[in-house]
């Protein structure tokens, strides 16, 4: 992974805690990073791109994080326009609100600010039936992605898509930033044997694309077709992270409560998937952390910084979580540090990670249950890392593999960015 060098930006302490054959482009220039605005698409669409919705009835996939920089939501502002309709609702999973946790099945029902029904997309078969677009011209999409293959929301904008392709209906995506920025290209790419709804295609585990972008990848590269708009952003360029946008973040799911969050999760995320080791959930610092009761993280500590890791840096940590894996115990492990942004590795440092734990949890793996390792070899995209895990070889050859996927990706996916580098 390769990514253009910018002034680093030091964190300094512990966190705690319309694009079809009309395509739209995002202008070539961009205000400093001290000084950026970033508009979201939804911004753009009601400024000057209306035309792209004006008589039109419309349905809106969306949930708490499809909002404008003021914080005003898209629900409320598309229904303050005269000239469309918005008539129906969906939601990804956590629900409109955001509230449910991971894997509830989330229900239908009303939402009581607009009175307008709300269509629930994660319950059951995950699959949309395209009978649930019939009567809508353009189904719109607003949510705000973490930039990381193994979440929902994607999954769910491409099962949309499929459903708007049978029913020949106009989706349109109102775009927002990666907050990884659109440089960070790491990880394993999806193996196919290991699709599911948390990754359906074959991308690499940061995948440094908007939700914009990867719908037209999913469109073009893929083969859903469908007829797709994608209302780009103003003034964002591919070397920003969610912070230099001055965009203000709310939290995409219970458990990603910043625009920082999702840097950690793509390093410690797979490790929630087995269950045998506490990541912070319960705490007020999620996926900052990493260990078990009894573990040595001053040990641990060590190990990863032989490993000399791109702008990172663990110190030994003690916690209890509240809830999740070791409620209520002690965990001991480390805490990860972010000492520059520009330079972390997500991909490079999971593997490190894993491999480091191997070396002190007997049970890392083999105290999982088939599910949880399922789900472990899911979010990877391979088993190859679980089978590393278990021998103890592999790892140059994982590295090897890692850096073949990564510029295999960069190539694919070139002809369908928006947005400049930086």
């Amino acid at each position: 992974m390769k990514r253009p060098r910018r002034a680093p930006l030091w964190l300094g302490l512990l966190l705690a805690g319309c694009a079809g054959a009309g395509a739209l482009r995002a202008p070539a220039t961009a205000t400093p990073a001290a000084a950026t605005r970033v508009k979201p698409g939804i911004e753009v669409l009601l400024e000057d791109s209306l035309a792209c919705v004006a008589g039109k009835t419309l349905g809106l996939v969306t949930n708490q994080t499809g909002v404008d920089s003021r914080g005003r939501s898209t629900i409320s502002l598309l229904r303050a326009c005269s000239d469309l309709k918005l008539v129906r609702l969906f939601s990804p999973e956590h629900g409109l609100d955001g509230s449910r946790p991971a894997g509830e099945q989330v229900k239908d029902a009303v939402d009581a600010a607009s009175g307008l029904p709300v269509t629930s997309l994660y319950q059951g078969a995950r699959a949309v039936d395209p009978a649930l677009l019939r009567g809508l011209d353009q189904v719109l999409f607003d949510i705000q992605d973490i930039g990381l293959r193994p979440y929902t929301f994607a999954s769910t904008l491409a099962e949309v898509m499929k459903a708007a392709q049978a029913a020949n209906v106009e989706v349109v995506v109102l775009d927002r930033p990666n907050p990884l920025g659109g440089e960070l290209v790491s990880g394993l790419t999806l193996e196919p044997a290991w699709s599911s709804f948390i990754g359906l295609y074959p991308v690499p585990y940061c995948h440094g694309l908007t939700v914009g972008e990867l719908a037209r990848l999913c469109n073009g590269a893929f083969g859903i077709g469908c007829r797709l708009r994608v209302i780009p952003m103003r003034g964002w360029t591919r070397g920003l992270t969610f912070a230099q946008t001055g965009l203000p973040w709310i939290p995409s799911s219970p458990n990603v409560p910043t625009g920082e969050t999702p840097l950690a999760m793509g390093i410690t995320g797979p490790l929630g998937e087995l269950g045998t080791v506490s990541i912070g959930i319960g705490t007020a610092g999620p996926f900052w952390v990493a260990g078990a009761p009894g573990l040595d993280g001053a040990a641990l500590a060590a190990r990863l910084g032989e490993a000399a890791l791109p702008g990172l840096a663990f110190i030994p940590w003690t916690w209890q979580p509240a809830a999740g894996k070791w409620g209520g115990k002690s965990c001991l492990g480390v805490r990860l540090l972010v000492l520059d942004i520009q330079a972390v590795d997500p991909g490079r440092s999971q593997l490190a990670l894993l491999r480091a734990l191997a070396a002190q949890v007997d049970s890392l793996v083999r105290g999982a249950s088939e599910a949880q390792q399922t789900m472990f070899k899911r979010a990877l995209g391979s088993d190859q890392v679980f089978q590393a895990l278990l021998s103890g070889t592999g790892w140059e050859a994982l590295e090897r593999r890692m850096a073949d996927d990564e510029r295999a990706f960069r190539k694919l996916r070139s002809r369908f960015l928006l947005y400049p580098s930086p």
